[in-house]
């Protein structure tokens, strides 16, 4: 079973955000000696609970300080950039750190109406052209023709495609993974998942340059104690950024259990934190390796991304060395 951390630089409320970049490079360090098989990083715009606004220059960042980790985007928002712009710097990262980097590309905004305005000079960006971005990246980083007609990428030469990913879990992100020849990688961990959009992109899967056969990546929300009710408190923090996130509203520094229990209780949101704590996958260092291997066969994922937002990084970086140490009990 392949294991991927979704690293989204999450800024603990004890803490600031040049303070949660750090960590991001230790877990780093840290996963690479447990023996983890990649470092994903998020995009998020103008949100005090994340750091991570740029996962191509925290990838570039993390490829630096570490060996043999892959280390890629998920992933890059792609209706606020050209096809170019991405091709280029993707191209970039394969020539200087090949066989290691991973493109995931995504439709998701990445942040809230006015960021949305502002990093697209005061205008909506375009989903029509969505699919023929999407295209146009592939294209280009293959250095096979497109609109653009002779245009030339550089670096021209890669010893190696890079991995890429398209996320979403709906049937058209299935559709636009499947038609393209490329991985794709769903999160389970804020809603009941039809899996017919997983049926859909194997059904629809044609073999490309850059994948002969349908891969998929399953982010999964976890927390791992030494027993279930730390595991329950430890991911309070976590679980209130995605009440926030469903509620469209921005989501703030991770604060601890005690802070997050007033707050539940005196904003009357008991029921929503209850479903979305569901979702979390609870376990203890004896119990956590089979739960993966279930959740691995039922999503059908090949690999499963692994998403630990704790509001205390010691906790964070104990919760990666539990759930490797249940996975090696398998």
């Amino acid at each position: 079973m392949r294991l991927n951390i979704l690293d989204q630089s999450p800024v603990s409320a004890h803490e600031n955000s040049q303070q949660a970049l750090d960590n991001s490079l230790k877990l780093a360090k840290k996963a690479e000696e447990l023996g983890y098989n990649a470092m994903l990083y998020s995009e998020h715009h103008a949100v005090k609970g994340y750091a991570g606004s740029s996962p191509e220059i925290m990838a570039a960042h993390i490829l630096a300080n570490t060996k043999h980790i892959k280390v890629g985007t998920a992933g890059i928002m792609l209706r606020h950039y050209s096809a170019l712009k991405v091709a280029e710097w993707t191209k970039m990262m394969n020539t200087l750190y090949p066989n290691r980097f991973i493109l995931g590309l995504g439709r998701a905004p990445g942040g809230l109406r006015p960021t949305i305005l502002a990093l697209n000079n005061h205008k909506l960006p375009t989903l029509s052209d969505i699919d023929q971005k999407l295209k146009d990246v592939l294209l280009l980083v293959n250095e096979e023709e497109t609109q653009y007609r002779s245009l030339k990428v550089q670096p021209d030469f890669m010893e190696s495609l890079p991995q890429v990913y398209w996320l979403g879990s709906s049937m058209r992100s299935a559709k636009m993974a499947a038609q393209n020849g490329v991985g794709l990688s769903f999160f389970t961990f804020m809603e009941d998942m039809d899996m017919q959009f997983r049926k859909e992109y194997e059904n629809n899967f044609r073999a490309s340059f850059f994948l002969p056969v349908p891969r998929s990546q399953a982010a999964i929300a976890v927390s791992v104690a030494e027993d279930l009710e730390t595991a329950k408190k430890n991911a309070y923090g976590m679980v209130y950024q995605f009440l926030e996130s469903k509620k469209m509203e921005e989501p703030m520094p991770i604060e601890n259990w005690q802070e997050i229990e007033k707050k539940v209780i005196y904003r009357k949101e008991q029921k929503l934190f209850e479903n979305l704590l569901n979702f979390v996958v609870l376990g203890t260092p004896s119990t956590i390796g089979q739960k993966l291997k279930d959740i691995s066969e039922k999503y059908k994922a090949d690999e499963l991304t692994i998403l630990s937002n704790l509001n205390d990084f010691g906790d964070k970086i104990r919760n990666f060395e539990y759930i490797m140490e249940g996975v090696e009990r398998m």
